[in-house]
């Protein structure tokens, strides 16, 4: 952003916003889910997974395959695979 013109304290302000809002959102965030039934819950983890998961799809793996070629989307797979299973563990 800088490198683009924009002044740095405006760039400061941007993101004290943004961790402003999302610490905002968390306490909120908490409180509806606890507030919510174990189905409610269970569409709520479901959902932040999933976007974990194209958070992952869209950055991580386009550079970790730049980097490592084939065996990264193997890496991926398995490491998702051992969480689902120390998931289904507890």
């Amino acid at each position: 952003m800088h490198e683009a013109g924009t002044p740095r304290a405006r760039i400061l302000l941007l993101w004290g916003a943004v961790a402003a809002v999302c610490a905002a959102a968390s306490v909120v965030g908490y409180a509806l889910a606890d507030a919510a039934s174990g189905g409610a819950q269970a569409l709520i983890d479901g959902f932040a997974a999933g976007a974990l998961v194209v958070m992952l799809i869209d950055s991580m793996i386009p550079e970790a395959r730049k980097g490592a070629g084939r065996v990264a989307g193997l890496a991926t797979t398995l490491g998702f695979a051992v969480a689902v299973a120390l998931s289904s563990l507890s």
